[in-house]
C-alpha cells in the first residue's frame, strides 16, 4: 500500500515530501503538545493542594510533554524528528490508556481511548506502515490489558468490537489524510512543472535556433513594450542596429557552414558584452542584430555601439573576402535615440536606427553613425 502511494510522486520528488511531511508533522505536534500541557499544568497547579499519585501522573505528562516540546523545536535532523513524532503518539495513546483505565475502578470506559485513536489518525501526515504499526501495537495492547483487568466477557466482547471498528477508523483517516498532502504536494509540483513548461516554451518561441540569443519575434515585442514605457516615463529609448561587414563575400569565401559559425561569435559577443546591462540583444534578420537600449540617451548609446564595434574586432575572426584592405570580420552599426511622443510610434525609432545603419555601411563600414 505504501508502495502504491509512492507511485504518485516522482523518485526525484520523494526527499523533498519526505521532508515537507516531517516538518508539517514537527508544527502539528508542536501545537496538539501546546493544547495538552497548558491546561494540565493549571489543572495541576489549581489542585495542588489535592496532591496525590495522579498528579505525579499527570506531572510525569507534562514533564515528557515538555521534552518532547522541546526536542521538536531544537532539532532539525528530519529522522530524529520522525522519531519523536511517533514517541509523542505513543504517550497520547498511553495516557489514554491509563485515563480509561483509571475510569474502570468507577465503571467501563473506554471512550477516551477511542477518543485518541481519532484524534492522533489527524494530528500527523503517517505512512500506512507507521499507522498500522502504531494503532495495532496499542490497540493489541489495549485489549490484552483489558482482557486482564475486566472479568466480565460481555463487556471484554463489546470494549473489543467498538476499540477495533475505532481503531479501523483511525487507520482509515491516517490513511486519507496522507494521500490528501501527498495529492497536496503533487498538485503544487505540477503547477510548478506547467509554469517551468510555459517558461521553456516562451524561451523557445523567442529563442533563434542559430544563434542562440533573441529572435524577430522577441524583439518586437520588448521594443514595443519599452516604447511604451518610455512614452509614459517621458525618458529617452536608444536602439542599436548592426549590421556583419561583407558577410555574403564571408559565406561565399568560406562557406555557409562556417557562415553559421561566425554568425553565432558575433551574436554571442555582442549578448556577453551586454549581459551586465538591462538592453535587449537580438537576431533581426540575416546578419543584422539589434540592442535596445531602454532609458539610455544619445550619448551613452553611442558609447555603448562603439564598444560592441571594439568587441567584435578583438574576436580577429578571418575575414580575406573583402573589398576594402582589412582581413578581419567588422560590423557596422547605426544608432537612434528618442524621446517618444504620442503621435510616434516604435517603427520610427526603427527606421532612423535603419537609416544611421545605411549612412555607416556608405560611409564605409567599421564604424558608428
Amino acid at each position: 500500500m505504501n508502495e502504491f502511494l509512492k507511485g504518485h510522486i516522482k523518485q526525484e520528488y520523494q526527499e523533498e515530501i519526505d521532508k515537507e511531511i516531517v516538518y508539517s508533522n514537527n508544527r502539528r505536534c508542536q501545537f496538539v503538545l501546546l493544547i495538552l500541557i497548558i491546561p494540565m499544568s493549571l489543572y495541576v497547579s489549581w489542585k495542588f493542594i489535592f496532591f496525590n499519585q495522579q498528579m505525579y501522573l499527570n506531572l510525569l505528562f507534562i514533564f515528557i510533554g515538555l521534552i518532547g516540546l522541546s526536542l521538536l523545536h531544537f532539532q532539525k535532523n528530519k529522522r530524529y524528528i520522525g522519531a519523536v513524532h511517533i514517541f509523542f503518539m505513543i504517550v497520547c495513546l498511553i495516557w489514554a490508556q491509563y485515563t480509561n483505565f483509571e475510569g474502570y475502578q468507577v465503571s467501563p470506559n473506554y471512550t477516551p481511548y477511542i477518543i485518541a485513536l481519532m484524534g492522533l489518525a489527524t494530528i500527523a501526515y503517517l505512512k500506512p506502515k507507521y499507522s498500522i504499526i502504531l494503532f495495532g501495537v496499542n490497540h493489541i495492547v489495549f485489549l490484552l490489558i483489558n482482557a486482564y483487568l475486566v472479568h466480565d466477557n460481555v463487556i471484554i466482547v463489546e470494549i473489543t468490537v467498538n476499540s477495533t471498528i475505532a481503531m479501523v477508523f483511525a487507520f482509515i483517516f491516517s490513511l486519507l489524510n496522507y494521500k490528501a498532502r501527498l495529492q497536496l504536494f503533487q498538485n503544487k509540483k505540477l503547477v510548478e512543472e506547467l509554469n517551468l513548461a510555459n517558461q521553456k516554451l516562451i524561451e523557445y518561441v523567442h529563442t533563434d535556433v542559430g544563434t542562440g540569443i533573441n529572435n524577430r519575434l522577441a524583439f518586437s515585442e520588448t521594443l514595443e513594450h519599452e516604447w511604451h514605457s518610455a512614452m509614459l516615463s517621458k525618458e529617452m529609448i536608444s536602439l542599436i542596429m548592426i549590421d556583419i561587414d561583407y558577410f555574403k563575400q564571408y559565406n561565399d569565401t568560406y562557406g555557409h557552414s562556417k557562415g553559421d559559425v561566425c554568425l553565432r561569435e558575433v551574436a554571442q559577443c555582442i549578448n556577453q558584452y551586454m549581459l551586465s546591462t538591462s538592453a535587449f540583444v537580438g537576431r533581426y534578420g540575416g546578419e543584422e542584430f539589434v540592442v535596445v537600449l531602454p532609458k539610455t540617451d544619445k550619448v551613452e548609446a553611442l558609447k555603448i555601439a562603439e564598444n560592441i564595434r571594439t568587441q567584435v574586432i578583438i574576436l580577429q575572426i578571418p575575414h580575406l573576402g573583402r573589398d576594402d584592405n582589412m582581413d578581419i570580420l567588422t560590423v557596422s552599426l547605426g544608432v537612434a535615440s528618442i524621446t517618444p511622443e504620442n503621435a510616434d510610434t516604435s517603427i520610427r525609432l526603427l527606421e532612423l536606427a535603419d537609416k544611421a545603419l545605411y549612412r555607416a555601411k556608405a560611409e564605409g563600414r567599421n564604424r558608428v553613425v
